[in-house]
């Protein structure tokens, strides 16, 4: 009997092919579990900018304005405006904060329903201002879709 130490070419065979099936049965759940919380941070970014925008509306005393998109498409939106809307006249001054958000990687807004298009202006009171009806905003990643819904009284949750 040989003092030979180490691991044959049988068990190391045999470790690799166990290691390369542990690797195919996780992997898709890893991708899965990843476009999960892509969703989430999506849904949640806009719930946190959405609330945000409606309770600086109601502490600065002035209308905030969130536009998604570029005013032309109501579909397929990955960025959006929050514009502080200290005159009150609808138009960014460069006095007037305003800041622009894109929705993180593999997720997009697949379809805005707001009134008027693609709009939300909150008032002072932190309701939408009149003739704004709030609507819906569909969140869309690779296998998963999530409706936030926004009412009149600006208040948004998930449908």
């Amino acid at each position: 009997m040989s003092n030979q130490r180490g691991f044959s070419l049988i068990e190391t065979m045999v470790v690799l092919v166990l290691v390369g099936i542990i690797l195919g049965v996780v992997t898709p759940s890893f991708g899965r579990y990843r476009l999960t919380l892509v969703s989430e941070r999506t849904r949640g970014q806009l719930i946190e900018d959405i609330r945000a925008a409606r309770q600086r509306a109601i502490t600065q005393h002035a209308p905030v304005i969130m536009a998604f998109g570029n005013g032309v498409s109501t579909t397929n939106i990955t960025t959006y405006t929050v514009h502080f809307d200290a005159n009150g006249d609808k138009l960014a001054q460069l006095s007037e904060l305003r800041f622009s958000r894109t929705v993180p990687r593999d997720s997009k807004l697949s379809q805005v329903s707001l009134q008027p298009p693609d709009t939300l202006i909150f008032d002072v009171s932190g309701t939408l201002k009149t003739g704004t009806h709030g609507g819906t905003i569909a969140v869309n990643t690779a296998d998963a879709n999530d409706t936030l819904a926004v009412s009149v009284a600006g208040l948004v949750y998930r449908q």
